[in-house]
């Protein structure tokens, strides 16, 4: 089969994110069955009540439009909603594009970089519009999986390494500390 380019806007459905500073809702870290999507925060943060907000449906794709990077959007454990805020927009996909194959596609791939840099979106940031009018290839349905799963693979495995890099930087500390107290005391 031959790839073929096309528009975005042909194949995906685009959802922008309210300004949290307009959430009226208490927003915290106490866990609770709301939470901010944000995968790039190293603290989740919690919406408390139950005001009607924009979310980010579980299989969709966020595009952080301030970091120019796609994420899949899978489930949290005890949450029911994924609040979408204005630094996502949140892309829904027909039969035609796996969503893991449009999160490499857009992170990756020479095709999406050279278009957003052609726009000058790499210094600033990205707008639906721009999203919209980008082009796609489209390889079938079951390269497009094959590719989604290796770049899957390297993101978990890339993530578990950093856990653990973290890891040993603090139990090396910890114990740099614990020495530092045992000579202390011997004085």
């Amino acid at each position: 089969m031959i790839n073929t380019s096309h528009p975005l806007s042909e194949h995906a459905d685009f959802t922008t994110g309210v300004l949290q500073t307009r959430i009226s809702d208490p927003i915290n870290e106490t866990p609770s069955n709301r939470m901010i999507f944000n995968p790039l925060a190293e603290t989740p943060k919690y919406v408390h009540g139950d005001s009607e907000l924009p979310v980010v449906p579980i299989g969709s794709v966020a595009v952080s439009m301030l970091q120019h990077r796609a994420f899949l959007v899978l489930p949290e454990d005890h949450v029911s909603e994924l609040i979408l805020t204005a630094n996502f927009t949140a892309l829904s996909f027909d039969n035609t594009i796996d969503p893991a194959y449009f999160t490499w596609w857009f992170n990756c791939s020479h095709e999406a970089q050279s278009q957003l840099q052609g726009r000058g979106q790499l210094g600033r940031r990205v707008v639906v519009r721009d999203l919209k009018e980008l082009k796609i290839t489209l390889p079938d349905l079951t390269t497009q999986t094959d590719i989604a799963q290796i770049y899957q693979d390297g993101v978990t495995s890339a993530s578990l390494y950093r856990k653990l890099a973290d890891t040993v930087e603090e139990k090396s500390l910890q114990f740099i500390q614990q020495r530092i107290v045992k000579e202390s005391t011997h004085d």
